[in-house]
């Protein structure tokens, strides 16, 4: 496969995979602002990081095949 073709697709589920978790946790941290509920702020918070890490495991992977298959 090109190794431009996987860069370009780790740039884009990296960006959109990271879009996605970020807006459906800023839903649930403004919602909690706004009911003062600032455990649920923290929970939404620290379960954003940990999906954050997950959805960027893959694009990892893919510009890793993509520099071994530049050689």
């Amino acid at each position: 496969m090109d190794p431009g073709l996987l860069l370009l697709l780790a740039s884009i589920i990296g960006v959109f995979g990271i879009l996605f978790v970020y807006k459906r946790s800023m839903t649930v941290i403004v919602d909690g602002m706004k009911r003062k509920d600032y455990q649920a702020v923290e929970k939404a918070q620290t379960q954003m990081f940990v999906y954050i890490a997950i959805v960027e495991v893959i694009p990892i992977i893919l510009i890793v095949i993509a520099i071994l298959d530049m050689f």
